[in-house]
């Protein structure tokens, strides 16, 4: 039985997951699964009846857009559908340029136009957006969100759950803390602590 396809969300971040699915995966059902029943349609799934399902039949991404401030909605939303053994896919966009000497984890996303070099680590359920850059050796931490543009240079680290804006520059070497929320465009050259808002630093 050919496996179908189900997206957590119906938002921007869903829709985009959704386009990938049906470039990568074409006439493949995909869904998404959403808890408003008034916006309940054919292309929906109420969350209550999706988690009744067989899970060994459906392939499951998160379409939940980040949020800066720790990202604790999708740790929670991840929680909630691996509690009732559904195991999230990974989606790497086919025209992204990814080094087969990388290590990745459950449920990452990697969308168009991005790179990771060398020795990258890739922690679970985090997401690279468009045209993201991560250079050799670099660590990605779990529940991160590195935004369109940003570029993490060489030997950088990511903490956990946290957020990169758009046209970030993380200069070589790097630390970045868990928690952290980087502001976009700004070039960040010297280490982050935990649960810190960067405007410019």
């Amino acid at each position: 039985m050919k496996k179908s396809s189900y997206i957590i969300g119906n938002g921007g971040h869903a829709k985009v997951i959704e386009g990938m699915l049906r470039y990568i995966q074409p006439g493949r059902s995909v869904t998404k699964v959403i808890s408003d029943e008034d916006r309940c349609s054919k292309k929906f799934i109420l969350e209550r009846d999706f988690l009744e399902l067989d899970n060994i039949d459906c392939d499951v991404y998160n379409g939940v857009g980040p949020r800066p401030f720790g990202n604790k909605s999708n740790v929670e939303i991840i929680k909630k559908y691996t509690q009732n053994a559904f195991v999230f896919q990974n989606l790497i966009s086919t025209k992204s340029l990814i080094s087969p000497n990388i290590e990745v984890n459950t449920g990452i996303q990697i969308f168009c136009g991005s790179i990771v070099s060398e020795d990258v680590s890739i922690g679970k359920h985090s997401v690279l957006n468009h045209g993201v850059i991560i250079e050799h050796d670099c660590i990605i931490g779990d529940f991160c969100h590195i935004s369109p543009g940003a570029i993490v240079c060489g030997g950088a680290s990511i903490g956990n759950q946290t957020f990169i804006g758009a046209g970030a520059v993380i200069l070589p070497g790097v630390k970045i803390g868990a928690n952290v929320t980087i502001s976009a465009n700004i070039k960040v050259q010297n280490d982050v602590s935990e649960g810190q808002v960067v405007y410019g630093y």
